[in-house]
């Protein structure tokens, strides 16, 4: 065998070894808050009005038993399209970014299907990081709850879930 025959074997074997494998973190608690605001709004198919929105918001850092959550203290920017009509949302897409006050964080893409206004499940897959968090991944599902405060035209919520997180 040649040494090269030898380094690339060598390179398989370590290629494929756990070590360098994705390494599960966990489940965590995601949670925290969020306003909305309406940026556009266009009548679709029969009853269903196509809307445009803007989430502005925080990920809190508590985890119920005395840790600290990933990403906690970070800020929450989305812009997404729902999908209303016969007193639901009859769809729900986002593309969010979830950053430090360095500017590193994460992507993160929401999406669901037909659910109610108030209480609402969306999936959560986060990815394409950057800096210390350029190899860690997370599945889930969030539970968004919203309302419109009296005398306001601009939602508010609260969002909250358990996401597996993983790092390449």
């Amino acid at each position: 065998m040649t040494v090269r025959t030898l380094a690339a074997a060598a390179l398989l074997i370590l290629a494929s070894s756990p070590a360098l494998a994705t390494r599960d973190l966990g489940t965590m608690p995601f949670s925290g808050v969020m306003t909305v605001e309406w940026i556009a709004s266009e009548p679709s198919d029969g009853d269903v009005e196509t809307v445009r929105y803007r989430i502005v918001g925080s990920v809190d850092g508590d985890t119920g038993d005395g840790r600290e959550a990933l990403l906690s203290g970070f800020d929450l920017r989305c812009v997404g399209t729902m999908e209303l009509g016969g007193g639901l949302i009859q769809s729900d897409e986002a593309s969010c970014r979830v950053t430090d006050r360095y500017g590193e964080g994460m992507w993160l893409d929401l999406a669901s299907g037909q659910d109610t206004w108030s209480w609402h499940t969306l999936k959560a897959r986060f990815g394409d990081g950057t800096g210390p968090y350029a190899t860690v991944r997370g599945e889930g599902e969030l539970t968004r709850a919203m309302l419109i405060p009296p005398g306001s035209t601009a939602p508010m919520g609260v969002f909250h879930g358990f996401i597996r997180w993983s790092r390449e």
